[in-house]
């Protein structure tokens, strides 16, 4: 093994920490978890009226606004997932994987993105690129963003991983429009967590 995690200990556990310490380990402390409990809301201008009118405006021009660059598509079945693209979901999770400093952990093998599709509790969100003034007719469909979630059987649901193609994230805002589709999947499945 070239590298080993040993993750969720308790942080109070000071014997267990200088054991760690001792063999050699060191401590890392891990990036917080955004979770959302209240997914009630009945349309976007009710979740919008919970922002400060700051925020309201950012989410306008940064989500909202960008929302037409791109035809959304949740793969639910197993039918609909296998005729997805696990080849192409793998390249757009390495591009991403490929630039995670921040935690550098194994890489997710391209076997589980075949796979996941035989799963139930796995869907697929695939985001594709409208043309418009901004996108010439030949990029048309092009797959830029990709995410992996799981809806649990209590109610939960959990974006798992992304894949990003870089050139869209900044002019075309394909990454905060990516995690906004899985916190409104969640929202439409009536989930009581999405993280």
């Amino acid at each position: 093994a070239a590298a080993l995690h040993v993750r969720d200990l308790d942080s109070n556990d000071v014997e267990m920490r200088d054991f760690l310490i001792k063999e050699g380990f060191i401590k890392v402390e891990m990036p917080d978890i955004h979770t959302m409990t209240d997914l009630k809301w009945k349309s976007e201008q009710e979740y919008l009226s919970r922002f400060s009118s700051g925020s309201r405006w950012n989410f306008r021009k940064l989500i909202l606004e960008k929302k037409n660059n791109f035809s959304t598509r949740i793969l639910t079945s197993t039918e609909e997932k296998e005729k997805g693209q696990p080849d192409d979901w793998f390249r757009l999770y390495s591009n991403v994987k490929n630039k995670s400093f921040n935690i550098n952990t194994f890489t997710i093998p391209v076997k589980f993105f075949q796979n996941l599709v035989k799963h139930s509790g796995w869907e697929v969100i695939e985001l594709r690129l409208r043309q418009s003034e901004t996108v010439p007719a030949d990029k048309e469909g092009l797959l830029v963003a990709v995410n992996f979630c799981y809806r649990s059987a209590e109610n939960t649901y959990s974006l798992y991983a992304v894949g990003l193609d870089y050139e869209y994230v900044i002019e075309h805002g394909s990454y905060r429009q990516a995690m906004y589709q899985s916190m409104a999947r969640a929202h439409s499945l009536q989930c009581g967590k999405f993280f």
